[in-house]
């Protein structure tokens, strides 16, 4: 057998069955490859290899994934110039209701090194709901505007009479007003208590 060959379209497949690996054309179809032995070695342009065996049943597959009545996913969404700004990374444990509270011109630089706007990714969100199954669309929005910073619950003591419109803001930039965290531990003011705070040392 010859040690490689090159498989345009219009090669003889009697040549191609003699090579122990077939060079792929741009052109050649997968009628075309599944006449090869299946253990010749297929090579794309980008170097690749992959056996005829491992190809035929990559075919098979598919066409069984077909005959099933597989449906695409079909999404619209609109899609905005790329920016050349750097942007700025992720903050740690920023989550995805945050990233998109953010305004459209703030750019995200992302793990892969790539840059894009909020407005861009906010346009992706129809296509990760429907794709992904997670609720996305109308999240809550994070507070903006000067934030008190908390690293612990005895933080909160002296806030205990503030208005609930005030914002607390976690070590991992997590924002909430303190309406928010009344209502989650069922309090209102002025008589709120602070959770791992007695009422003795309250009075202290």
């Amino acid at each position: 057998m010859q040690e490689t060959a090159v498989f345009h379209p219009g090669a003889s497949i009697a040549q191609m069955r003699t090579a122990k690996v077939v060079r792929l054309e741009p052109g050649v179809t997968t009628a075309q490859v599944l006449q090869l032995h299946n253990d010749q070695m297929l090579e794309t342009k980008n170097g690749r290899r992959i056996s005829v065996g491992q190809y035929r049943q990559l075919q098979q597959l598919m066409a069984a994934v077909h005959s099933n009545g597989a449906k695409r996913h079909t999404v619209r969404y609109p899609i905005f110039a790329g920016t050349k700004a750097a942007g700025t990374p992720l903050k740690p444990g920023e989550t995805p209701e945050q990233i998109l509270a953010r305004p459209d011109t703030d750019v995200i630089r992302l793990k892969t090194g790539h840059s894009v706007t909020a407005k861009q990714m906010k346009a992706l969100v129809p296509y990760v709901e429907q794709t992904y199954g997670v609720k996305l669309h109308g999240a809550r929005p994070m507070p903006n505007g000067p934030a008190t910073h908390i690293s612990k619950v005895a933080d909160l003591k002296p806030l205990k009479n503030a208005p609930d419109s005030t914002i607390v803001e976690s070590p991992k930039g997590t924002r909430v007003t303190l309406g928010e965290l009344r209502r989650g531990f069922g309090k209102t003011p002025p008589h709120a208590t602070i959770p791992g705070v007695s009422p003795m040392q309250e009075a202290k």
